[in-house]
């Protein structure tokens, strides 16, 4: 939520935050002042990349077996 507040102007925030559950429109607020706006490719470039790396530690965890599904 937070990459996609970094790229949204302020006008969008605001009309997105009407919409938002409480929780997430702290996250949408905390968006960038500056805007930088991205298409779709890199939007889910950017969601899997952080995905992947918050899956390292549990991948770690995982017995050797897991290994080729991990890879």
């Amino acid at each position: 939520m937070v990459t996609l507040a970094e790229r949204m102007s302020h006008d969008e925030l605001v009309r997105l935050g009407a919409w938002l559950p409480e929780k997430l429109q702290a996250a949408a607020h905390a968006g960038s002042p500056a805007c930088e706006p991205f298409g779709a490719d890199e939007a889910v470039l950017g969601t899997l990349e952080r995905e992947v790396a918050e899956m390292e530690p549990v991948r770690q965890r995982l017995p050797r077996e897991f290994d080729a599904l991990m890879a």
